[in-house]
This record gives C-alpha cells, sequence and structure tokens, in this order.
C-alpha cells in the first residue's frame, strides 16, 4: 500500500451498496435489484475497491470510509505533494513514483551523424566509469526538430539498469555498433570539439601556433572517429590537449572558434 485517503463520498457508496445487497436478499430473484446490486459494485470497484474488500464489505456489514492505494508495481517515489491530514481535492498530484529498472538515454546527434541512425536501429552504450559494462539500446525516439539555436537533433531509446547500480543523470558514450569506417582519417575522439556551432579541430601553423579548422565526421569507432573533409594530408592535427586550446582561445578572444 503507498496511502490511505479518507473519502466520505466512499462511505455513501459503501451504504449504498449495503443497501442494495439487503434488498437483493428481502427481493431474491428481482432482476431489478440484481442490476441494483451490480451498479452499486461497480461505482465501487472504479473507486479503487477491489474485490476482497467488497467481500468483506458484505460479510461485515461494517463501512470503511478510507481508500487504501496500492503501488501496481515496484518503484521509488521521487515526490511527495501532500503531507499527513491534508485535504486533497480531486485530480491533484498526491506522489510522483520513478521506477530504475530501466534508464531513458538521450542522445544529441549532429546533421551528417542522423544520416547513419534509424528508428529502431541498435546503438552501442558505455555508462562513463563503467566502460567494461556496454550495453545495447534500441532508437525509440528521433525528435522530428532541431533542437532551439542548435543544428542538433534528440534520439531517445532505454538500456536496462542491473540493480539499480545506474542513477539517473550519468553522462554517457553512445557509438553505433557497426564498426566499418570507409575512408578518411582516423582521429582519437577528444581530437574532434564538438558543440551547436558545429565541429572543428585544432592545426599546427608554427611552432606553438594553432589554429581551429572546421571538419566533417562520420562515424565513432570506439574510442576513434572518422574525419571525411576538412583536413589535407600533411596537416599536423592536435590529439591532446584541443579542448583546452579550445577554451584558452573562447577566454582571450571572447568568441567561438568557428566565428
Amino acid at each position: 500500500p503507498l496511502y490511505r485517503l479518507y473519502s466520505e463520498q466512499l462511505a455513501t457508496l459503501q451504504q449504498e451498496y449495503l443497501m442494495a445487497l439487503a434488498q437483493q436478499k428481502q427481493f431474491a430473484g428481482d432482476k431489478l435489484e440484481q442490476q441494483l446490486v451490480s451498479s452499486a459494485k461497480q461505482k465501487l470497484l472504479l473507486y479503487g475497491q477491489t474485490e476482497a474488500q467488497l467481500q468483506k464489505l458484505s460479510k461485515t456489514q461494517q463501512k470503511n470510509p478510507y481508500v487504501t492505494i496500492f503501488a501496481t508495481q515496484g518503484g521509488t517515489v521521487a515526490e511527495l505533494s501532500i503531507t499527513q491530514g491534508q485535504y486533497v481535492a480531486e485530480g491533484s498530484p498526491i506522489m510522483r513514483l520513478e521506477g530504475y529498472g530501466k534508464l531513458w538515454v538521450e542522445v544529441d546527434v549532429y546533421p551528417n551523424e542522423m544520416m547513419q541512425i534509424k528508428q529502431g536501429q541498435a546503438l552501442k552504450v558505455v555508462v562513463n566509469g563503467w566502460e567494461d559494462q556496454a550495453q545495447s539500446m534500441k532508437v525509440d525516439f528521433i525528435n522530428p526538430s532541431l533542437q532551439a539555436g542548435t543544428q542538433l537533433t534528440q534520439i531517445r531509446g532505454s538500456i536496462a539498469n542491473p540493480n539499480g547500480q545506474w542513477q539517473a543523470g550519468l553522462q554517457v558514450k553512445v557509438m553505433l555498433t557497426s564498426q566499418a569506417v570507409n575512408g578518411g582519417m582516423n582521429l582519437p575522439i577528444d581530437a574532434v570539439i564538438r558543440d551547436g556551432k558545429g565541429q572543428h579541430v585544432w592545426i599546427k601553423t608554427a611552432k606553438d601556433s594553432f589554429e581551429p579548422m572546421s571538419v566533417s565526421t562520420g562515424k565513432a569507432n570506439g574510442n576513434s572517429i572518422n574525419i571525411t573533409s576538412g583536413i589535407a594530408t600533411g596537416d599536423e592535427v592536435v590529439v591532446t590537449g584541443a579542448y583546452l586550446l579550445y577554451s584558452e582561445y573562447v577566454l582571450k578572444r571572447g568568441k567561438h572558434p568557428l566565428g
């Protein structure tokens, strides 16, 4: 049981049911009385009463104005909107239950990556800190519109949460299960800076001098990502510390590297 509510309406419905039962006994076989009993019983069932509670009411002839609400499945009370003794209006929220046996995974995807993703497709999900427990996620939903102010599309799926070991809000890495990458150049995934403005890498132009270069990417393959355009033969790409260069650029110049 989750909670009990006192309801004068329930007591009235129970009294109506007991009176219908008494009338049925007095006029045994009368179809109208049977219909009245059936109607009164249905009202109580719709009110949340169980068959066992109605049988007990019929047997004891004692009204119980308390409605006991039972949970239909296991979960955790995430929010409690009332206190004991408080009056609750019809339709008011009382509590919110959340189940953590499965967790939603929401992924922001760039336009060139969306060409490789379809609804129902299986993706590989790795929870940060649990790299040895990769999970498989099926794409259940693809948002038909881009996120405001970006070129990102959000997709959603779910993964199993064995023994509730993961909390909602954890960061994950999501990769295409297909590992085939054709053409282009593979770089460590941390070498590519990706945000709402696009994707770029840092190219060494001289000693201790680096410039951002916009790139297009293909499929991610584990810890690497395929660069399909934007890098020329002979370019020296920063593969460690790219985010540090990005942060320093924004801090000193006050603008995004890609303009």
